[in-house]
């Protein structure tokens, strides 16, 4: 199908939007691909999950400071790939485990979600479980991340499965399953769910969460009460409901390429850097402005429909009601982090274009508050991508295939065994 540029971009960005509650990646290039990012049916609408502007942003490597740290640049964009191994420290052996992966069902809201638990094979007594939750868009348990803002990748990254079988090596349990928006409707997976109902909505993203933790409670030969919750874009802003709402088995959350920026800066910052990327490809500022209208306005009405002034019935196609609800989650944020004792880990990258760094930054004064057992820490790594992968050409977006990590970077797999380690120590301490 012969799509124009902008209509690509729309598509694209209606598929990211909620938030990092959302997840986008492709582009003014008339790029696209189905995975996240994609565009869902018309129940699971999403912005683009970056937030307000400045052009080449996330090409800019940001300075360290109290509780924000960098970690160096890879000179390969594949040179920390897990096939590298010998990054990460296991938190039981050193010696990786063997994975073994099965198929299960747990119900949320009448649906039967379908997934996959990955874990570590004949270890002795119970492991610690992990449930990664989607970016927005229609996601199937691989998680296949296609690209960011502008820029689609050679090939796709599965984050939720070389997330889930690298944690599983390592000693660990861990859930990743099909978003209920992703059906055989959009070709997302044949897993046999029903087409999404019409007022879906961010809040049963939180409940198919919460169920995805019950259920790894009750699956034997995993602990009852030591599970993490990684949500990755969308699923970074979800995450902190899960952790409060399962207090007692969750002991700790990863916000992966997040941020707590509202809608209508995360849309407007979409239309802004959008605009520069087509002048950047010798459109004038009419004709590009004219190209992306329809997410201009977009922006405005969000903007309008935080200032409680929206009189419409529809934002970019979707209900109303879709957008009040993701705007209510995201209002409520700030004190659902502070009132968390778990401590929280947001790991993102510079040369994230959905979320540039000083979007992600947006973490750090709900972090300072609260009282959590440990400290809540804000990490941006060199060289990272929305997807988690490594690019070793900071001009964004026109950099050559070659520059494009095929996978999932070692120190982001580093990164976050620390943090778990981290948390799983306390927890072992501070036992009776």
């Amino acid at each position: 199908i012969d799509m124009s540029r902008a209509t690509v971009v729309f598509i694209l960005l209606m598929s990211a939007m909620v938030h990092c509650m959302l997840g986008c990646n492709h582009s003014a290039t008339g790029q696209s691909s189905r995975s996240e990012g994609q565009s869902d049916p018309p129940s699971d609408p999403s912005p683009s999950d970056t937030p307000q502007t400045a052009p080449n942003d996330s090409a800019r490597p940001p300075s360290a400071d109290a509780d924000e740290s960098v970690s160096d640049t890879s000179s390969r964009p594949d040179a920390g790939d897990r096939s590298d191994t010998g990054a990460t420290v296991s938190l039981f052996q050193e010696r990786p485990y063997e994975v073994v992966s099965t198929d299960t069902t747990f119900e949320s809201e009448e649906l039967q979600m379908k997934g996959t638990i990955d874990r570590p094979r004949d270890v002795s007594g119970p492991v610690p479980g992990i449930v990664i939750m989607h970016g927005s868009g229609p996601n199937s348990r691989e998680g296949r991340v296609s690209g960011q803002l502008n820029m689609t990748f050679p090939e796709p990254v599965s984050l939720h499965e070389e997330l889930g079988t690298h944690l599983a090596s390592k000693g660990y349990a861990v859930l990743r399953y099909d978003k209920r928006s992703c059906v055989p409707l959009n070709s997302c997976s044949d897993n046999g769910y029903p087409a999404p109902s019409s007022e879906l909505t961010p809040r049963q993203f939180i409940e198919d969460g919460a169920a995805a933790v019950d259920h790894l409670v009750e699956t034997d030969g995993i602990s009852t009460d030591e599970i993490y919750v990684i949500g990755h874009s969308q699923g970074a802003a979800l995450a902190p409901f899960i952790a409060s709402r399962r207090s007692q088995v969750v002991r700790g959350a990863v916000l992966l390429a997040g941020t707590p920026a509202t809608l209508g800066e995360t849309i407007r910052y979409q239309y802004e850097q959008s605009l520069e990327d087509l002048k950047a490809q010798g459109l004038s500022k009419k004709e590009a402005r004219a190209r992306l209208s329809r997410l201009r306005e977009g922006a405005e009405d969000l903007e309008t429909l935080e200032e409680g002034m929206f009189m419409g019935s529809k934002i970019l196609g979707q209900p109303i009601a879709f957008w009040e609800k993701s705007l209510e989650i995201r209002n409520r944020l700030p004190d659902i982090i502070e009132g968390l004792t778990q401590p929280l880990l947001s790991l993102s990258g510079t040369l994230d274009r959905n979320v540039p760094p000083r979007f992600a930054r947006r973490w750090k004064p709900l972090f300072q508050e609260g009282t959590p057992r440990l400290e809540h820490r804000l990490v941006i790594q060199d060289c990272i991508s929305h997807a988690m992968n490594c690019i070793t050409d900071p001009d964004l977006p026109y950099v050559e295939p070659e520059s494009i990590g095929r996978h999932v970077h070692a120190k982001v797999e580093t990164r976050l065994l620390e943090y778990l380690d981290r948390v799983h120590r306390s927890l072992a301490e501070s036992s009776p």
